[in-house]
């Protein structure tokens, strides 16, 4: 029952995403909102855990928005002398890795908070939310007006 109630609050706000946004600040604030109810569903978070694995979450999740900026080259591949190929490579390279340490951050951080087990699934539950994301996306292109393919994208998650 309750695995129900969280796929039909998550199938609403997708709806409510599917609308056409022309300000990219309340698109990105919806996905926001989907983001946090698909994550607190998927780890079965208490309110105690989630008043304190929020906070933490979102300050990691800031970083990690500057640090993949930083790995966007200012010019097409091609359009790069080698040189310029070559400074890009070693600065993409060194994002990574403070991604990379801003991950062992978050875990380290997030040992206080909550059970090894749900930073497992909080890794899971990031990637199980791009794909349907992406899914929805791919559908609403494509024509598809939502869902399509029984309402998920034609995939199943196992419970895992």
């Amino acid at each position: 029952m309750k695995r129900m109630l969280a796929w039909f609050v998550f199938a609403f706000m997708i709806g409510i995403v599917a609308q056409a946004q022309p300000d990219r600040k309340q698109f990105q604030d919806k996905i926001d909102a989907q983001r946090t109810a698909f994550i607190t569903t998927r780890l079965s978070l208490t309110p105690a855990e989630a008043e304190k694995f929020w906070p933490i979450y979102n300050e990691f999740r800031l970083a990690m928005k500057d640090v993949k900026q930083e790995k966007r080259p200012d010019k097409r591949p091609e359009d790069m002398s080698d040189k310029e190929a070559d400074e890009f490579l070693a600065e993409a390279l060194e994002a990574e890795q403070r991604e990379f340490e801003l991950k062992k951050n978050l875990v380290q951080k997030l040992r206080t908070v909550l059970p090894s087990h749900k930073i497992v699934m909080l890794f899971r539950a990031e990637e199980a939310f791009k794909k349907q994301l992406l899914d929805e996306m791919r559908d609403r292109r494509d024509g598809g007006g939502g869902g399509g393919k029984g309402g998920n994208g034609g995939h199943q998650k196992r419970g895992r």
